[in-house]
């Protein structure tokens, strides 16, 4: 090989080395990007990590300070529950609506979420007596103790009965109570209603009942002939 030819192959090579210089910095520039970034969003999520645990350390603090104000609260509806029934000896008198009952508070405060629990928790001044008015109608309150004391729907005879008694159960916010109605009313719905018994009319007449008829009268002939002819009149009315 001559002294040029070897100079050229020499050229070649050194060109063919630059280029691979080149295009790894390239890479090594494009790595050392990667990692830049990697690094600056490894920074970012140590950022939120230190956030969460600080979030999660308020909550915890939060919780327990919640559970002692609980703890709290609890021991004073016990002292005031406590004092309430010695300061009624446990025995109440309610006038609703100019109906009294005689119940006792344990009877009244079993939905603690109630009206009525609320009324004797102790939270309010009530007269020394023991007897309270609520302005409310009376009729149906019997039914309002009979859920209380038994945690059972009382027998109802109609559907106005179970009509007012939702009324009522929802103006003490008995929930409990509220939700067995709801449940009983569901099953109600599924059963088939009995048919209207008919009212049957009967009238007897020996005058003209022509107009009787043209209002679903029906006539059956009874005795005589003539103008001295007796007729009964029936109709059937639904009820």
């Amino acid at each position: 090989m001559s002294m040029d030819a070897l100079m050229e192959t020499l050229r070649q090579a050194n060109l063919k080395v630059n280029e691979l210089v080149v295009e790894e910095k390239g890479k090594m520039t494009d790595l050392l990007q990667q990692l830049q970034k990697a690094e600056e969003e490894n920074e970012e999520l140590t950022a939120e990590m230190v956030e969460v645990k600080k979030e999660n350390q308020n909550l915890k603090t939060l919780q327990e300070n919640i559970k002692k104000e609980k703890e709290e609260l609890d021991v004073v509806f016990t002292v005031f529950y406590e004092k309430i029934q010695n300061d009624y000896k446990g025995k109440v008198v309610l006038d609703v609506g100019g109906k009294l009952y005689t119940t006792s508070v344990t009877t009244l405060c079993s939905e603690p979420k109630s009206m009525l629990a609320t009324m004797f928790s102790g939270r309010f001044s009530l007269p020394q007596d023991g007897s309270i008015f609520i302005d409310r109608d009376g009729e149906y309150f019997g039914n309002i103790l009979h859920y209380l004391r038994t945690k059972t729907l009382p027998l109802f005879t109609s559907d106005r009965e179970i009509e007012h008694t939702l009324k009522e159960a929802e103006y003490y916010q008995l929930n409990d109570m509220i939700k067995a109605i709801h449940s009983l009313l569901k099953k109600l719905e599924l059963k088939p209603k009995p048919k209207p018994k008919p009212l049957r009319r009967v009238y007897q007449l020996t005058k003209d009942f022509k107009a009787y008829i043209n209002d679903g009268w029906t006539p059956t002939l009874m005795s005589g002939t003539g103008s001295t002819m007796s007729f009964l009149l029936f109709k059937d009315e639904f009820e």
